[in-house]
This record gives C-alpha cells, structure tokens and sequence, in this order.
C-alpha cells in the first residue's frame, strides 16, 4: 500500500478537534461565588480588626503585656473564627455529592462535580441530531430506480455488495437488512474481492465482487452528487436525479446513490435508495417538557439543511435553521442581510445544519459571550471540542470516548428523556447550595458586627473556645442541608450575587441588633429582675446568654433563607429540623452552665447564666424571628428592582434569557440558502422594544 500524507498533529481534521478541547480553561461559576465569598469575608474581617485594633490600643490603652495575656488580640480569633465559613466548601461539596449519587440513580452520571450546579443555570441546550433526537437507526424507503432494466428492489442487492455490515457500519447494516429473502441468498453467492471503504473524501464505498461461477462485477453506493458525477449516463438522469435529491431532502430523506460497473473503470447509476432516521418515540414529548423548564433547545447537526428542517418540523421545534456557511460569512454581509451581528444570528436562529466540529464549537463560544448557560449533547469525536467548550457537556449513551472524556455528564439511557430528571434535580440541589451560601454570608456578618460592636462600643471580650464550639456545631449540623425539601425553580437559576449579599447582609445586620439590644438591656438595666425575678448577670455569666441567644438566633436564619416566601408556610426535612434541636440544645445547656469560668482569668471568662434565662434567650430569639421574613422579602425586592411577595408569582429572568417570543412570520425570500426572519420579532424575541 502507498500513502500521501497531507497533514499532520494538529492539521488533521481529528486533530483540529483535539486542539479546540485543550484550548479550552474556564473557570466555573462555582469557584467564581466562593472566591467572591471568601474575599468578601476577609475584607469584612481585616475592617473591622483595624478598627477594634485602634479603639482598643489607640483609644482605650488596653494592655498587653505579653502575647498570653493579650486579650485584644484573642478577640481577634473571635472575628476570624466566626467571620470566615470555614464550613461553606464542605457543606456545598456534600450537597453536590449527594445530588451526583442521586442523578446517578436517574441515569446520568456526573464526572465533574460543579457541573451538578451549571446544569441548574443552563438556559440553551444545543443537541446533535443523529442518535440524540434521533434513532441512529436508518429506515429505507423504496427504492428510485433510473435504468429500465433494473427494478427498484434489485438496486438494494447491489448496495448490499459494497457493503460491510460487520464493521456496523449503519448505512451497511441498513442495506443488507432490508434485503428480501431472495437477494440475501444471491448474497452469499457473490464473494468480495476488494473492498474500498467510505471516506470524507470519496464520499462512497466500492467493492469488487466475484460469484461462484467467476463472473467479476463492481458495486458502489454513496453521497447522490458524487455517485451521479461519476457515471457515464449522468446527462441522461441528472435531472431526474437531482430533482429527487432535493425533493426527498425536503421530506427528512437521505439519499444513498447507487451505481454498477463491468470494469471499474465505467460506472452507471442505476438508482438511488432513500433513508429516514425517524425521531424517538419520546423525543417531542422531552423537547416541550425542557421548553417548560425555560431552556431553549438548538438543534445542530452535520445533515443537509432540508433533512434538518424536516426533522424539526415532525418533532416540534421551530424550523428557523440556517446552514454552517452563515457563521462563516464577512460581518458586513451578515450585517446587511440579516441587520444584526453573527452572534445575534446565532442566539435567534433555532439550528444550524452541515456543521462541522470547529463550527458548533464556535456557536457554543458565541452564545456563552451573549452570557447563557450552554449545555450541549454529543456522541461523537467531532462533538468533543463543543462538549469540552460548553458550561455542560452532555454525553449521550453510546457516545464514543472521546466524547465521554470531553463531557461532565454521561447518560447511560438513550434519548433526552434523562436530560429532563437531571434539570430538575440540579435545580433542586442548586436551591439548597444558594440558601445554605445566603445563611453563610449572613453568619459572617452576624458574629463580626456582633462581637466587633461589642468589644469597640462595651470593652467586651469573648472566649475563642465558645466561637469555634459554636462554629462546629451549627456549620455541622447544617450539612444536613444537603437533603432538605426545596420546589426546583421553573426557570434557570443563577447565582445573583447582588440579591444573596444584599439579603445575607441585612439579615446579618439585623441579628446583630438584637444581641446588642439583649446585652444592653441585661448589662445596664434591671428588667429581668423586676419582670422575671431575675438575678443580675456580670460580665463573666452574661456570656453563657450571649453565647446562647448568638447560636439560637444565628442557626435559625437558614429556616428565613431556606423559604422562598414566609419560612413557617414551607417546611424544612426532618433532618434539618433535627439537626437544628440537638445544636440548639448543646447550645441551651452551654448557656445555662457555661465552661465552669474557663478560661479562669476573670477577663474573658465563659460562665452559665442559668435556665432562667436560657428561657429568656429562647423567647426573645422567637420575638425577633417573626419580622425576619419581611426583611428578607423587601431586601430581595430592592435587589431585584420589583416587589418579590409570597402571595404572586413573579418570574425574574434576564433580558438575555427570554425566549418565549417566537417568530410567526418570515419575510417570503431567500437568499444564499439563508432564511429572512422578519426583524421586529427578532428584537422582540430579545427582550427589546
């Protein structure tokens, strides 16, 4: 054998693709919210040091003999401790975890973990055509024969001879599967000689064959144009033949074209074999039910641009696909012909056809530059750079290993269908990540203002052992968040960090004016004693109320930033519910007795206050609990622009992200193969007036 090498490494056509997936290192959503999260805890702590740090030294002369004895600088560990949510990595990661094992059990398994998140904010999905919404499995039609002397049916049997179904090729198996009884026992007759296979150059397969007798024939089928190109009787049929092309494409068919040659050399089409790649049964009922979750699904497929329409159409799906060639065109030709830039063309147009693998990479990058969530389905070599690109790469069953190792999910059913269960579940599991991410935030500001207010405004000094006891058992307890009842949201989600801070930090805010309150009123008044009967509280016994009313009140946010609307109309898990009783009790018992006046140095002593007002904790936790779900609702409004009230649904959507708009006319013309969309509905689709 001899062989031309015309390229090599990363000229060839697999390895553009396997360039295109190396170039890709992005950076998720997921780390981009802890980093901001992190940052924005360490500056809130590094302030409020300062601050203590110059009241403390500057203004009050605090003393600080030795490191041992310096009490200033052990309310730092108070801040830190408290301030940062030591506990947010893990808590997040176990949530994913366990929705990973859960979406498992649903058919899709999870090989990047954050990808559990992305799939919640996922507002496009762009699927492959062949073996996603389709069956991967070609029926033939009858047969179009354009020479006299052969019948329609006996043009399978000479398809069947450039075949080789062994290798499972489809369109081999196809061929030699719908062959009558008759023609498969001609088959064994003939013997093959040799066999030319199909390439992305010939576009066709050649045998030469040989029967019984030592009659010698050629047979060859392959891409009509090419096959029609080729044959001697090209002007005799090439009307006919073309017409059928065209028409047959129209209606959904690939058409294999059919020729016989005596020498090899002179070839005659003999007929043309129609082939339908029909829809799954539950292709169009999964496509309205991903529209209902608020995704919108683009169709992109390496078939002809009438085949693609054609299977829009039975499943569906608006037919407004364009061919590959328009991603190509110049900016001022895309400008004038259709007033709007490629990427504008790529986020309206519902498809493109004839694509190759750099061109669904390039659709994916335009449409992540227009900020959607992308998820794109595949399961071939070609698909690998999009599915590499994509926020979710989406391997569909029986996709190759390029394709798997290139995605984050693998579904192991065929179809769409799995798509739709893990949508719903990353929503939920999204829901739990974004209420726990809320309390967090809350926290940290909650025990820094807290603590830092108190040692600035009252010269109070708090143990470092009761803020980490603190820290551990409520940022413990709440890794049961991981399994708490949440309602998926209709709509992508997405992390709207300027709600989460502006709603974390009021609440935060707040809380700490209720401790303030309740250490004013217990320190410098007697109301306890004249309304309860009360003993006085010191310095030293007061923090075993502090620190109860801190935890009590603190672990109890994550009920507010759970709910959507009023916290006691939607109830948490059991599990949440148990894990906040056994926190708060530890917590009771810890106020109530305290650390027996550890550390013992009669500054920072951590004694109980006694059950009398370990009561008096729980009420005026459950007093200042009542308007935090008013709080969070006007914060979440003010956020948001527009009133968020329980009692009315609102949906919050970027203008990026609506879809709901869909053309009913086009303007009656085409050109270069492109179909005119009428321009107003095209800026209406987009949100603009």
């Amino acid at each position: 054998m001899k062989a031309l090498v015309t390229a090599t490494g990363v000229n060839t056509f697999f390895g553009k693709a396997a360039s295109l997936i190396s170039s890709v290192d992005e950076i998720g959503h997921f780390q981009r919210v802890l980093r901001s999260v992190g940052w924005f805890c360490i500056i809130l702590i590094v302030a409020w040091v300062v601050i203590e740090l110059v009241i403390q030294f500057a203004v009050r002369r605090a003393p600080c003999p030795s490191l041992g004895e310096c009490f200033t600088l052990d309310n730092m560990l108070v801040l830190i401790v408290g301030g940062i949510p030591i506990a947010m990595p893990t808590v997040l990661s176990v949530t994913m975890a366990i929705g990973a094992q859960r979406l498992a059990t649903k058919k899709a398994i999870v090989s990047r973990l954050t990808a559990v998140e992305e799939l919640a904010g996922m507002d496009i999905l762009c699927s492959d055509k062949t073996g996603t919404l389709t069956k991967n499995k070609l029926t033939v039609a009858d047969p179009i024969s354009y020479h006299p002397d052969v019948h329609p049916q006996e043009i399978l049997f000479y398809a069947a001879l450039a075949s080789t179904p062994e290798t499972g090729d489809s369109i081999d198996m196809a061929m030699v599967d719908h062959c009558n009884e008759e023609m498969t026992a001609r088959l064994k007759n003939w013997h093959m000689v040799t066999f030319q296979p199909f390439d992305p150059i010939s576009k066709k397969t050649a045998a030469k064959v040989r029967d019984d007798n030592g009659k010698v024939m050629w047979a060859s089928k392959g891409a009509p144009q090419v096959v029609l190109n080729l044959a001697a009787n090209k002007d005799q049929i090439h009307s006919e033949a073309q017409y059928d092309i065209d028409e047959l494409a129209k209606h959904g068919y690939r058409s294999l074209g059919v020729s016989r040659s005596e020498d090899g050399t002179n070839w005659e089409m003999i007929g043309m074999i129609p082939m339908f790649d029909p829809p799954r049964d539950d292709t169009k009922e999964t496509i309205e039910k991903i529209k209902d979750w608020g995704v919108g699904l683009k169709m992109i497929t390496g078939d002809q641009l009438a085949i693609a329409k054609e299977t829009a159409r039975l499943l569906g799906m608006n037919q407004n696909i364009l061919p590959s060639k328009a991603l190509r065109m110049p900016r001022r030709r895309i400008s004038a012909e259709f007033g709007m830039s490629v990427t504008d063309l790529v986020e309206t147009a519902d498809g493109f056809a004839e694509v190759f693998p750099e061109d669904k990479f390039a659709i994916v990058k335009k449409l992540q530059r227009m900020k959607h969530v992308v998820g794109m389905t595949g399961d071939g070599v070609n698909d690998a750079p999009a599915l590499k690109k994509a926020n979710i790469g989406i391997a569909v069953a029986g996709a190759t290993d390029a394709a798997r190792g290139a995605s984050d999910i693998v579904l192991t059913d065929a179809g769409l269908s799995v798509i739709v269960d893990a949508i719903i579940g990353s929503r939920k599991i999204f829901q739990r990540m974004k209420n726990y991410a809320t309390y967090s935030i809350a926290v940290a500001v909650r025990v820094v203002f807290t603590f830092g207010l108190l040692t600035t405004g009252f010269d109070f000094y708090f143990p470092t052992i009761a803020i980490v006891i603190l820290a551990l058992l409520n940022d413990g307890c709440m890794l049961t968040i991981s399994k708490d009842r949440v309602k998926p949201s209709r709509v992508p989600d997405q992390w709207s960090l300027r709600e989460i801070y502006s709603v974390a930090i009021a609440i935060g805010l707040y809380l700490s004016a209720s401790t303030i309150v309740l250490y004013h009123i217990t320190i410098s008044t007697d109301f306890w004693a004249r309304t309860f009967g009360l003993a006085q509280l010191d310095q030293n016994s007061i923090r075993g109320l502090i620190y109860l009313q801190v935890s009590l009140s603190g672990l109890a946010a994550i009920f507010v930033t759970r709910a959507q609307g009023f916290s006691y109309t939607e109830r948490p898990s059991w599990l949440v519910l148990g894990a906040f009783l056994f926190a708060q009790v530890v917590a009771s018992v810890l106020g109530a007795y305290g650390l027996g006046g550890y550390p013992g140095n009669g500054v920072n002593d951590f004694g109980g206050s006694g059950w009398g007002y370990v009561l008096v904790a729980w009420i005026w936790c459950i007093i200042w609990y009542i308007p935090l779900d008013f709080l969070k609702l006007l914060t979440r409004s003010a956020a948001r622009g527009h009133l968020v009230w329980p009692t009315r649904e609102y949906i919050h959507k970027p203008v990026h992200q609506i879809q709901t708009l869909q053309p009913t006319t086009t303007i009656g013309y085409t050109r270069a193969g492109l179909t005119f969309v009428n321009r107003t509905l095209v800026n209406e689709k987009k949100g603009k007036k």
